[in-house]
């Protein structure tokens, strides 16, 4: 009986042994995941930084464009401007030169209408004085 239990103890022992030899094993995996795990952690905070960077570059290039369309803009609205008054200028002259047209026709037809007016009322008198001589001459 004591050698079944000698060759029981020696087959603990001897698992005892294996299960040792897999934990240390596994321990040793474990140490080389973490390394990887590092390895990937190095990368990522590469990346993160690399990111940052490019963040700040692409911010910088975004405010320059900003500035860019902003002073297109004043420019645009400083061309505007001028368009505009030379535009108002241009046309208030136009206006003024048919306001002194249309006093000038309207000057001319008023002139033209006494005339005629004239005309009438001189030609009307004398009708109206060769009637009543004729009325006159008749009565008579």
């Amino acid at each position: 009986m004591t050698a079944v239990v000698w060759t029981l103890v020696g087959l603990l022992a001897a698992m005892l042994g294996l299960f040792a030899a897999a934990l240390y094993a596994m321990l040793g995996k474990f140490d080389g995941m973490s390394g990887r795990f590092d390895g990937v952690n190095t990368r990522i905070d590469s990346l993160g930084s690399e990111l940052r960077a490019e963040n700040r570059g692409l911010r910088t290039e975004l405010r320059a464009e900003v500035q860019e369309v902003r002073t297109v803009v004043q420019e645009v609205r400083a061309e505007l401007r001028t368009e505009i008054r030379e535009l108002r200028t241009d046309l208030g002259a136009e206006i003024q030169e048919v306001r002194t047209e249309l006093r000038s026709e309207i000057q001319e037809v008023g002139t033209e209408l006494r005339t005629e007016i004239q005309e009438v009322r001189t030609g009307l008198g004398a009708d109206i004085r060769n009637l009543g001589l004729r009325l006159s001459q008749a009565g008579a």
